[in-house]
């Protein structure tokens, strides 16, 4: 009988021990993470400079090292010299232009020339003519006159027509000019082109650190040999982090983004409390744990979730937090 109560009452504990044991206090719990970037070398070179210590704060575009830029300024330079040599080939119009011009200036004043004698022989076949119908003047002076008019006027319009041919000589010379540089130019753009490039590898030779952070990880030293794609650093902004949790489908309900929540985070013995926004659900369900393959634990589907907190400086990357959404 003592037998019996014995047994019971140590069933009974262990039921009680276990119950115990499976209630939390909390909805969830996850690791602490943050938004990391890791920075590599975008070109090919030596590191002469780099000034980069583990736990190290570096503020955003501050030049935090120098990768070798001399094969690049000198391709750089290069490409001026190149610029230069095809300009030198361009031809200018202006020589033959302006010989063109002083002809059609002296051409001008020709024409000038024969249109007073065109008018000056126009007026007197008027004079002639009133003087012939009143028989003070001979039929061969009449002639005479209208001869000349009829040559001031030839002398006139070839004036005119050599005048319209000089001008497109002029036309005709610049066009001539600006077709054979249109080839040397467009080689021009292609240099200027590939100076671009040049420039900007060149610029890239100055490590430039794309966002404030704190140094996570680093990964190589000043003097060694880097190539375009190499990990140089790791940094985050640990003033705001993470904690991705887990919740079930039970818990949806519970949840929503821009929610906050409150989070604990044990010290030992000692613990802080901090208020989250949970800022991402995901939207696709997953096994987990992902390693055990039996078909009960695949049949417990989760949905991740990102909560968002501002850190006090207590806060680490991987330690745990418990999420309570109410």
């Amino acid at each position: 009988m003592v037998s019996r109560f014995y047994i019971s009452a140590v069933v009974y504990a262990f039921v009680l021990f276990g119950c115990q044991s499976n209630h939390h206090d909390y909805d969830a719990t996850g690791i602490i993470e943050a938004d990391e970037i890791v920075v590599s070398a975008e070109v090919n070179g030596k590191l002469l400079e780099y000034s980069i210590e583990e736990g190290a704060q570096i503020s955003k575009d501050s030049i935090i090292g120098k990768i070798d830029p001399s094969q690049y300024k000198l391709q750089s330079e290069q490409f001026v010299e190149s610029i230069n040599a095809v300009l030198s080939k361009t031809a200018s119009p202006e020589p033959q232009i302006k010989i063109l011009e002083a002809q059609a200036e002296v051409q001008r004043q020709q024409l000038e020339l024969a249109k007073r004698k065109w008018n000056i022989a126009l007026y007197e076949q008027t004079r002639v003519q009133k003087l012939h119908a009143t028989n003070a003047a001979t039929s061969k002076q009449l002639d005479d006159v209208n001869h000349e008019v009829i040559l001031s006027k030839k002398q006139f319009d070839i004036a005119q027509s050599q005048i319209a041919l000089t001008e497109r000589q002029i036309q005709s010379q610049r066009e001539l000019v600006k077709n054979q540089n249109r080839g040397i130019l467009s080689e021009q753009e292609v240099f200027k082109k590939r100076k671009e490039a040049a420039d900007d590898l060149l610029q890239k030779a100055n490590i430039q650190n794309p966002t404030t952070g704190t140094v996570l990880s680093n990964y190589v030293h000043a003097g060694e040999w880097v190539n375009t794609g190499k990990p140089l650093y790791k940094i985050a902004d640990l003033n705001t982090v993470y904690l991705r949790s887990y919740i079930d489908g039970s818990q949806l309900l519970k949840v929503q983004l821009r929610q906050d929540v409150k989070i604990t985070v044990r010290y030992g013995e000692s613990q802080r409390e901090y208020t989250g926004k949970i800022i991402w659900i995901s939207d696709k369900s997953e096994f987990t744990p992902k390693t055990i393959q039996t078909a009960d634990e695949r049949a417990h589907l989760v949905y991740a979730t990102k909560i968002k907190i501002e850190n006090d400086g207590y806060l680490k990357l991987g330690m745990y937090g418990e999420v309570k959404f109410n």
